[in-house]
């Protein structure tokens, strides 16, 4: 299995409410449109990339997948059947 080095993830001490009721939520940061979450997110994407590129038959699998995409460059994320897929 390979062994995937994601990028260092900070923790703050946000404390959410709803409903009354409070919680933790360290991760909160992320929700913002920051250059920091930009760099996190570009980071987190590299991993991603690297690992699916790293398929054995990722190249034939593009083949196949790129037969569907006829006018169609956008890296947006799609969801579908259950399942979230970015093009690249």
């Amino acid at each position: 299995m390979t062994q995937l080095n994601y990028p260092m993830t900070r923790t703050d001490k946000t404390i959410c409410t709803v409903a009354g009721l409070e919680f933790p939520d360290p991760y909160h940061w992320l929700e913002s449109e920051t250059e920091e979450v930009q760099q996190w997110q570009t980071a987190q994407n590299r991993v991603a990339d690297d690992y699916v590129k790293s398929w054995p038959h990722y190249e034939k699998l593009k083949e196949c997948v790129s037969s569907y995409l006829v006018g169609r460059t956008s890296s947006i994320p799609r969801y579908a059947g259950g399942h979230w897929f970015r093009l690249g």
